[in-house]
């Protein structure tokens, strides 16, 4: 398991790497890209821990995060007296980040199908609160899982790309990013830069 970690860490710099390089080549400024960024996966309306209705906030951790840094929520805005955020930010000043782009990365020797459909269901749940959010799934490489096409279609619904060998395909990957923030920039859902 440590071993895995340290392989999807590896591959997540790398990958945070190229798309950085890439964006300031594209001359992109109004948007950054960071690893490991907790974003809002689910809003639920219940009783907390004091006995009080409240609607409830759920954050999960994704792998690559691209965001622009004019479109976020300071957590004092986002919080009130029917809010409760449970580990997000223990200081209080870490903003909300609000998506415009996600990559799942996983490692494809270690990966399984039951991790894609729980993926695949996470993707759905954050384009609920996030619909212009695209949500990309991204192995290193299919050469020894050999995941089938049909495999791939069934597991990853939730999706709205997947790509399977990141070594081939990562110029593939970076022209379906651009393409979705240039339709994101004609919809006025993200700062021309």
């Amino acid at each position: 398991m440590r071993e895995r970690r340290y392989k999807e860490a590896q591959f997540s710099q790398e990958v945070a790497r190229f798309f950085q390089d890439k964006l300031s080549e594209a001359g992109l400024s109004v948007v950054e890209v960071k690893e490991r960024i907790k974003i809002l996966k689910d809003l639920t309306i219940g009783l907390d821990r004091e006995n009080r209705w409240r609607l409830i906030a759920g954050f999960q951790q994704q792998d690559i995060v691209f965001y622009s840094p004019l479109q976020l929520i300071s957590l004092a805005d986002f919080r009130s007296r029917v809010m409760r955020i449970d580990k997000y930010d223990r200081t209080g000043k870490k903003p909300i980040t609000i998506p415009l782009l996600i990559c799942e990365l996983k490692i494809g020797t270690s990966i399984n199908t039951h991790e894609m459909i729980t993926y695949s269901s996470i993707s759905t749940q954050l384009k609920s609160i996030f619909p212009h959010c695209a949500y990309y799934f991204v192995m290193d490489s299919n050469e020894k899982r050999g995941m089938k096409p049909e495999t791939v279609l069934r597991h990853s619904k939730g999706f709205d790309r997947v790509f399977l060998n990141w070594y081939l395909e990562k110029e593939k990957v970076w022209e379906a990013v651009q393409a979705h923030f240039a339709y994101l920039q004609d919809l006025g859902l993200m700062p021309a830069s």
